[in-house]
């Protein structure tokens, strides 16, 4: 049972002040870590649910700074 809910709970993936993660040319974390989400996304996308938190007008920024965002997370 505890393995079901392993499995479970790791198809559901929460980030929150996702917008952190918006590219700015000085560290290069955030865009690997956006390159990975997006690979993820699209491997696993029956399998796995991404859920991207934060405040609004960063959040839009987030997802314009990268074309991939914006087709997985619109």
């Amino acid at each position: 049972m505890l393995q079901r809910l392993i499995f479970f709970l790791s198809l559901y993936h929460i980030i929150d002040e996702a917008y952190a993660l918006t590219p700015d040319g000085q560290n290069s974390f955030k865009q690997e870590a956006i390159d990975r989400l997006i690979t993820l996304s699209d491997e696993l996308r029956n399998d796995i649910v991404i859920i991207l938190a934060g405040y609004s007008q960063p959040m839009k920024k987030f997802l314009q700074a990268n074309e991939g965002l914006s087709v997985f997370f619109s």
